[in-house]
């Protein structure tokens, strides 16, 4: 298994692009990440998995911004 660290650029800066940190990491968790944290609103998240998790953060993100 391989931790990655997701800098998502632009997120909750200024009020502006919010993505809510309480919601995106239950949704993670769900997809069966593991020891998903998140640092503060930053938009920086730490987990884990066996695959590359891009795809399904693009999809994750888009629900969780709409």
């Amino acid at each position: 298994m391989q931790t990655f660290i997701i800098l998502f650029r632009g997120i909750n800066v200024g009020g502006n692009n919010l993505l809510p940190m309480k919601e995106l990491v239950p949704l993670l968790q769900q997809k069966d990440y593991q020891d998903v944290s998140s640092y503060i609103q930053s938009g920086n998240v730490v987990l884990k998995c066996e695959n590359n998790p891009a795809s399904d953060l693009k999809q994750i993100v888009l629900f969780v911004r709409t």
